[in-house]
């Protein structure tokens, strides 16, 4: 373990380190343990001898995951043939010590068993969890409160495994670094050029990368428009190019003497028309008259027919009332009839039960009377073993055979008062389900005679309606046509509609002259020459407004220019300013480590600058470096978390044996090195060797 001097902040770090864990049937280790002392250890052994597996057992124990944050992982212990074996239990125990206390932490995984109802056997249903916190037991909430106050789960990642952090995406390791350096304030970077101080002023609120955006966006905008204004500028000049001999003039006084002829012609046309209009408001004004009689004469028409229908439909009415009642005094009676029977079947019942209960009771009272007799003549029946000592065998004396005898009787007597109680409770229950008996066939017998009354009412009420002349038959309707033919009003206002509608007729003959088509082929033809000097005409205003809209479009396009310009170097100050923050967090970030360095911009082929994070040492790419350079990389970058979060850990070093000498470290290193043994070895080497 390192001997370097560390900050005041490392001086004051909270101290975690592994003195020993555990294994049962856990990745195929049945039984393992190491006793690691909280100090550096190695762990040698074969390629598949489970090195790596102590450090998946390590994070799963902490996190419920594997060395590579897995949560989906086979724990479980397979036979030769890659099985999984049932109703194993798995478990992982360690001892930690932080800052000097030791905390022993459990976590145990077995399947669940079940025997359902009805079957022979147990059936798989799942598996479950426990975790122990100093032999506690703990919910997965209370677990994960309990490790993050000892470490955040994040950077207990971090400092445990060298490659673990640069696996990450560049954001995660940005974010990181960026929490570990302290950042860099806009402010502060601002405080460096006057451009940037105005820039910042500028921004109003809005972040830096808002404000590119917003420029970008804008930049895009004005782009979009001196690309389109040329374009525009050229399709108004091309109109305008054609040179234009109009004589305006002349085709001016063309127009007026095109549109004096029409109205003249429309005059001439307009008194024809009027002539027809009011003829043809005559027609329509007499129409409405003979429209107006011929309703009137069918409405009385109609209700002659209904009054002469209406005592039809009144019969029609009180016959479908009759029906109704028939149907449902019909439905009630034979509703009541099967009421009718079910009660008198339950009468015979009743007087089947009271023939059982008379049969029962006279069974009862003859066997009271039989235990009586018992009681006053009978007498227990004594055996000759009954006089003589069970203890002993001697036959008893007089006075013993007599209280054997008193007892005997006593004891007799005594059952057959009991037996005789007892059949006293069955009389008595006898007649209390005699008397309930005959209630209940009284109370059937009076809805018997209800029932009754309602069917002979019911039967009088249908056969009522049944005598009913309606119910037999429904009436005919009657013929209107004699009626209305009779009725002297509706005659005279059938002759009343005749006669309008012969005026109408006349009226209709007398058509005045139409208009002289002439004057109609000449109105059209005015009306084309007018539309096509006008059309001419408005071209001349076209001219002119082409003009003022080119010379628009310039001063737009002078002024879009302009803007671009002053985008673009708003734009080309922003990204000075971000590079300058980033080449000051770049700083402030390389400062933390002793051989990595970190890029966090990358430019792309256009020459942009994008923001990236990428560890190197001796400028060559972490992804370019040896193994044994990306394992020393990686405990740099442990050491330096360590330092600015105040925490250490076990680091977990795998492949450990393709380095001659580690990078010194403030934290428990646990190598995991690959040997000839045929078992796991541990040791404890001389730090000073490392």
């Amino acid at each position: 373990m390192n001997t370097e001097t560390t900050t005041s902040k490392a001086t004051a770090m909270r101290k975690i380190t592994l003195k020993a864990i555990s294994l049962m049937n856990f990745k195929g280790i049945r039984d393992l343990k190491i006793d690691f002392g909280g100090r550096d250890t190695d762990i040698s052994g074969a390629n598949g001898l489970g090195k790596s597996t102590v450090f998946d057992a390590f994070t799963w124990l902490l996190f419920g995951k594997d060395r590579r944050d897995r949560k989906q992982f086979g724990i479980k212990t397979r036979d030769e043939q890659g099985a999984i074996m049932p109703r194993l239990p798995h478990e992982v125990e360690a001892t930690l010590s932080v800052d000097g206390r030791d905390i022993t932490l459990t976590r145990r995984f077995r399947e669940k068993w079940v025997k359902r109802r009805g079957s022979a056997e147990e059936e798989f249903t799942g598996n479950e969890e426990e975790r122990l916190w100093d032999g506690v037991p703990c919910s997965l909430r209370d677990w994960n409160d309990k490790v993050a106050a000892v470490c955040p789960e994040q950077v207990f990642k971090f400092i445990t495994s060298p490659l673990h952090f640069t696996a990450q995406k560049p954001e995660v390791q940005r974010e990181m670094l960026m929490r570990m350096a302290g950042g860099v304030s806009d402010e502060q970077i601002a405080a460096t050029d006057p451009d940037f101080a105005a820039l910042l002023a500028d921004m109003t609120g809005k972040t830096m990368e808002e404000y590119r955006r917003e420029t970008a966006a804008a930049k895009r905008r004005i782009r979009a428009e001196i690309d389109e204004i040329p374009g525009r500028i050229d399709e108004r000049k091309r109109d305008n190019a054609t040179e234009d001999t109009e004589d305006w003039d002349a085709l001016a006084k063309e127009y007026d003497t095109l549109k004096a002829r029409r109205a003249e012609v429309e005059k001439q046309t307009a008194s024809a028309v009027e002539t027809q209009k009011a003829h043809a408001a005559r027609l329509a004004e007499m129409m409405q008259r003979v429209t107006a009689k011929e309703t009137e004469a069918a409405q009385r028409a109609a209700k002659v027919a209904a009054d002469t229908l209406a005592d039809t439909e009144r019969q029609r009415s009180r016959r479908s009332q009759l029906l109704a009642r028939h149907s449902t005094a019909a439905g009630a009676r034979a509703y009541r009839e099967q009421e009718l029977k079910g009660l008198e079947a339950e009468v015979q019942r009743c007087d089947e039960q009271r023939v059982t209960l008379i049969a029962e009771y006279r069974q009862l009272m003859a066997t009271a009377r039989g235990i009586t007799r018992e009681i006053e003549c009978g007498s227990p029946e004594m055996r000759t073993s009954d006089y003589v000592c069970p203890t002993c065998g001697h036959p008893y004396d007089a006075e013993r055979i007599l209280e054997v005898q008193q007892k005997a009787l006593d004891n007799y007597r005594e059952e057959r008062h009991e037996k005789l109680r007892r059949n006293a409770e069955k009389i008595a229950e006898n007649k209390r389900r005699g008397l309930e008996n005959n209630s209940r066939k009284q109370q059937l017998e009076e809805r018997i005679s209800e029932t009754r009354g309602q069917i002979a009412a019911l039967a009088a009420e249908t056969a009522e309606i049944e005598a009913d002349p309606l119910y037999a038959a429904e009436p005919a309707a009657p013929d209107t046509a004699p009626a209305i033919e009779a009725d002297t009003q509706h005659t005279r206002l059938v002759q009343e509609a005749a006669e309008l509608r012969s005026q109408y007729d006349a009226l209709a003959g007398e058509m005045p002259t139409a208009a002289d088509p002439k004057l109609a082929e000449e109105a059209a033809d005015l009306a084309a020459r007018i539309e096509q000097t006008a059309v001419r005409l408005s071209r001349r205003e076209d001219l002119a407004a082409n003009g003022e809209r080119i010379a628009q479009l310039q001063r737009q396009l002078t002024a879009a220019n302009q803007t671009l310009a002053d985008l673009e170097k708003r734009e080309f100050t922003i990204r000075a300013f971000q590079r300058a923050r980033t080449d000051a967090m770049q700083q402030k970030i390389n400062a933390l480590f002793a051989a990595v360095k970190f890029r966090m911009t990358d430019t792309q082929v256009n020459g942009e600058e994008v923001e990236t994070c990428e560890a190197t040492v001796d400028g060559v790419p972490f992804s370019d470096l040896n193994d044994a350079a990306r394992i020393n990389a990686g405990l740099d970058i442990i050491n330096a978390i360590c330092r600015t979060e105040g925490i250490s850990a076990p680091i977990f070093i795998d492949n450990a044996e393709s380095v001659n000498r580690l990078t010194p470290t403030l934290s428990q290193r646990i190598r995991l090195t690959v040997s000839s043994d045929t078992a796991l070895t541990v040791t404890h080497p001389d730090p000073s060797l490392l």
